[in-house]
Parts: C-alpha cells; structure tokens; sequence
C-alpha cells in the first residue's frame, strides 16, 4: 500500500531522519526514495549529513523549490498505478471521442 505526501510533508520527513530509515518503513531503498524527491525537486540531506549532526557541527538545509507543474502529492511505497481504481469496463470499454480544437 502506498502513502501520500505532499512536497512539504516529504521534504520535512527526508529532513527529520535518515532516509535509509524511511525507506525501510515504505519497503523500499535509500536509493528509490532518493529517485522519488529528485523527480519532485526535493533536496535530499548529503552524504554525511547525519554524522555531522552527531558531532555537534553546523549543516545547512536548503529551500524547497517551487514545484514543477502538476506535482501536488508524490505516492511512496507500494507501486502506484493510477488505473488501479479503473473498473473492468472503462479499461476494456471503447475509447472516447478524440478532442477537437477551434
């Protein structure tokens, strides 16, 4: 099962705690997670973010941007099929009227 985020809601989590643990909780890699913001434009911590934390020293935080075109929720975890709400009929049915433009 997949979980919805905003940009904000993500970028905040990826922020909080190391993403080897957040990904672990979506059952999925560092990497694919890290794949998941890059394709948002979420900033991501750098390698060694956390270590410094630990050793006390300064770390900076970047802005999230503004986000690209259409991209208001990112779906994590489970993969995400937006026909998967689609009903027998509607994928197999006819195809509808092409658009026509003036």
């Amino acid at each position: 099962m997949s979980e919805q985020f905003t940009r904000t809601e993500l970028y905040d989590l990826v922020w909080a705690n190391p993403m080897s643990r957040i990904a672990a909780r979506f059952g999925m890699s560092d990497v694919a997670l890290k794949k998941h913001c890059a394709r948002a434009l979420i900033p991501v911590p750098p390698r060694g973010h956390w270590a410094k934390l630990l050793a006390g020293k300064r770390t900076f935080r970047p802005k999230l941007p503004d986000r690209p075109a259409g991209m208001d929720e990112i779906a994590i975890g489970a993969r995400h099929y937006p026909y998967a709400r689609w009903s027998e009929s509607e994928i197999l049915g006819p195809l509808p009227d092409p658009p026509t433009f003036d």
